[in-house]
């Protein structure tokens, strides 16, 4: 299945704020005859400079392959990750093969998402919903479930990260919602995010945030109180935030990570599985992408790179509580 939209979080401008805030430098790298992409750059100590283009969303062909790999290995690093935001394909993956690049082990970044792309009206977008998923959003708002959006703050970030980071907790994700809320600054800063959250009767139940760039909406952050299910205020909180997007101009909704395609062929089971059921039931395009791949420029010095580098990625977040990449 093609994908519906070009656009992804990694390349929003507060993605890129972020990542500048935490000691990455940020360029328009200009290709040949190929869509420019934004290279980040590193330092590591041991290795030396590591780039990362965040995602590059043009579908490259075998011979475009071959063009974007001899272009980026002129630049003057030890390696070069590329997250490609193109279709799973076995055909590519033995191109790359071919070219030299290698299945990177960091940044983990989701490579199968949920997209769902939104009708004329509301109305018609929440036919793409299954039964019971408009059931149940159904049945909350007969329970009284209110759905508010809030001003994006700091006092209601007090507000959100309690059911963040309980839900986190529930899932075994540790993530540091010091880093977060650094994350949500840099988004604020030219309005694309959004804060919603469901009560009942005085008590917050669940909460979303959504960041929105142009035609597309990233659902990026979901949290909610592991009791009162009965009362379906995450279904009631999804339907509410998806007309919310709907009714500012959104044309496609990103639900962002669910279960891998691998995991999901083989019926394994994956840390991902409930959220995935979850989304399943206001969405069922699952997109799946190459993921991450990384290309040894200098590569004398690769071997040593691999060695050191998940050392240095671990030691690095328990020190500085951040993530490297």
């Amino acid at each position: 299945m093609a994908k519906p939209t070009q656009k992804n979080i990694l390349n929003n401008s507060g993605y890129i704020r972020f990542k500048q805030a935490h000691g990455w430098e940020y360029q328009q790298l200009e290709l040949n005859e190929l869509p420019a992409a934004n290279l980040c750059v590193r330092t590591m100590p041991g290795v030396g400079r590591v780039g990362m283009i965040q995602a590059y969303t043009n579908e490259l062909n075998a011979k475009e392959l071959g063009q974007f790999t001899k272009q980026l290995k002129q630049l003057n690093l030890q390696v070069v990750k590329v997250f490609f935001v193109q279709p799973f394909d076995k055909k590519t993956f033995k191109r790359l093969d071919d070219l030299g690049w290698k299945p990177a082990n960091h940044p983990k970044v989701p490579r199968s998402v949920m997209i769902l792309t939104l009708g004329k009206d509301f109305e018609e977008t929440s036919t793409q919903f299954t039964k019971q998923g408009r059931y149940e959003a159904r049945k909350g708002a007969k329970e009284e479930v209110v759905v508010e959006e809030l001003e994006v703050n700091q006092p209601n970030y007090q507000r959100l990260l309690p059911l963040i980071e309980a839900t986190y907790k529930r899932a075994g994700i540790h993530r540091s919602m010091k880093e977060k809320t650094r994350g949500w600054d840099e988004y604020a800063k030219d309005g694309s995010l959004r804060f919603f959250i469901a009560h009942a009767e005085g008590e917050d139940l669940a909460c979303a945030t959504l960041v929105r760039d142009a035609d597309t909406a990233w659902y990026l952050d979901g949290g909610s109180v592991p009791y009162r299910n009965q009362l379906y205020a995450t279904q009631v909180l999804q339907n509410a935030v998806i007309k919310a997007a709907q009714e500012s101009g959104v044309k496609y909704y990103d639900f962002l990570g669910v279960t891998p395609k691998v995991v999901r062929e083989t019926g394994k089971q994956h840390s991902m599985d409930g959220v995935t059921k979850f989304k399943q039931k206001f969405c069922s395009d699952f997109y799946d992408y190459i993921g991450v791949y990384e290309l040894p420029i200098k590569t004398k010095n690769y071997a040593v790179f691999k060695k050191l580098e998940r050392y240095y990625v671990a030691i690095f977040k328990r020190l500085t509580g951040k993530y490297w990449y």
